[in-house]
């Protein structure tokens, strides 16, 4: 599955949702290793073990949100200097987003809100 977002200073960047519950870009898994809101995820060598790296993503808010702390992935609104982070989920805009995939894949996904 992908997860899609528009960035600002270009095209869409494209991320892999894996049947694991982990989110990649390459080789490498997006993970959190804070457990603070506002901590930024960062790429890291995939562990199959670590909870820091796992995911899930909710069909109706369009929500993903870290397992380990609960909290949802959100993306910046300024202008410049674009990131993205965890936060308390909230259901505001800047944390939704898009997962393409077939109708076959949807249960074997990490999914939330079926």
């Amino acid at each position: 599955a992908g997860v899609s977002t528009q960035s600002t200073g270009g095209g869409n960047q494209v991320w892999i949702f894996t049947s694991e519950c982990r989110i990649l870009q390459g080789d490498f898994c997006l993970e959190v290793t804070g457990n603070r809101s506002r901590s930024n995820p960062v790429l890291g060598a995939c562990k199959k073990k670590s909870t820091k790296q796992l995911w899930s993503y909710d069909r109706k808010s369009l929500e993903i949100k870290h397992k380990a702390t609960g909290m949802c992935l959100d993306k910046s609104t300024a202008k410049s200097n674009e990131h993205v982070f965890v936060t308390k989920c909230n259901g505001g805009p800047t944390q939704t987003w898009e997962i393409s995939m077939s109708s076959n894949d949807q249960e074997r996904w990490c999914m939330d809100g079926h």
